[in-house]
């Protein structure tokens, strides 16, 4: 899935770790360990992609997903367990709420939750150089077909 070849950092002369090579697997779980200042966090902002290393290389399989979360123990503290997992996934997270405001309508009904769910659905699928016909594509949720107008 995630598979690290000779990766390292040096901060100006200063070689933080080197020849770093590892790979994970599907299926496994994975710690990091080693003292204060040993480069676990920065390892960890370089397998996300949010630092470069200064050599070497992550690859990550084609349609691998990662979620990745903040290393701040208060960022948090306003959400329930399962929100901050999701949260990982940004994505994931940002439709779940756009969902949970549409239910917490009053007049939303399970016919119309639906209709709205596919049609954010549809914004993600048809082509953005379309847009008429993105901007009038209507699910029956009846029928589940796309109809334009």
């Amino acid at each position: 899935m995630i598979t690290v070849s000779d990766v390292g950092l040096q901060y100006g002369g200063t070689v933080l770790f080197q020849h770093v090579d590892l790979q994970f697997t599907k299926g496994n779980c994975y710690g990091i360990i080693g003292a204060n200042g040993a480069g676990k966090s920065t390892f960890l902002k370089i397998l996300s992609g949010e630092l470069d290393s200064t050599n070497g290389e992550v690859s990550v399989l084609p349609n691998v997903r990662r979620s990745i979360l903040k290393q701040d123990q208060y960022l948090y503290d306003a959400y329930t367990v399962l929100d901050t997992v999701i949260m990982g996934h940004k994505r994931l997270y940002d439709v779940g709420r756009e969902k949970d405001a549409l239910y917490a309508k009053a007049e939303m009904t399970n016919v119309k939750g639906t209709f709205h769910c596919k049609r954010i659905y549809l914004d993600d699928v048809l082509p953005s150089n379309d847009r008429p016909q993105r901007s009038k594509a209507i699910v029956n949720p009846f029928a589940k077909k796309l109809r334009t107008f």
